[in-house]
């Protein structure tokens, strides 16, 4: 599963709230809508404990950061990428719930971190977008992994079709879906 800390702050429709405190009768959480480019509202649905585990990676960007375990997929200008293959220059989609605006932010510093106790981390569902939106804007991918593969296959296709462009001007899944650079 992928796995959030229980102190991340969830963006929800009332105020952001920690995933431990989230409600699934009561609570609204956003999303990203991949397909009509929109930030939106959703219910979610099992919230839980995932596991204990003992390694964590934390993501830091100019917008916040993210304490995850290694396999928790964060969506990039590259698709969703997994905390442990994240590099500097990659660049994390950031949703404003507020302007309803996307924009893409540069990964500053990715450390991973070793815990001398377990400790438990969370996961969620969200059944129509499978993804989330963070208090400080970074959207991750839910605990299903559907869209993960739509995202490699665009990535690869544009890849093997475009190479005249592949590279560091390739066209990315987030410019196909509108989502403006930073």
């Amino acid at each position: 599963d992928l796995c959030l800390t229980k102190d991340t702050l969830i963006r929800t429709s009332r105020k952001d709230k920690p995933i431990c405190m989230l409600d699934e009768r009561s609570d609204l959480i956003y999303a990203v809508d991949l397909v009509n480019r929109e930030v939106v509202l959703t219910d979610f649905s099992n919230l839980r404990i995932t596991k204990y585990v003992t390694q964590l990676y934390e993501i830091v960007t100019n917008r916040g950061s993210i304490k995850c375990t290694d396999n928790h997929k964060i969506l990039t200008d590259r698709g969703y990428i997994r905390a442990d293959e994240l590099f500097l220059v990659d660049q994390i989609v950031n949703a404003d719930t507020i302007t309803k605006v996307c924009e893409l932010v540069r990964v500053q510093q990715i450390k991973q971190i070793e815990l001398n106790e377990p400790i438990p981390v969370y996961a969620i569902e969200v059944p129509k977008y499978h993804n989330f939106v963070l208090s400080s804007g970074l959207v991750v991918h839910n605990s299903k992994d559907v869209l993960d593969t739509l995202a490699a296959n665009v990535y690869k296709i544009n890849q093997m079709y475009a190479p005249e462009i592949a590279g560091s001007t390739a066209v990315t899944l987030a410019e196909m879906n509108g989502i403006t650079r930073s």
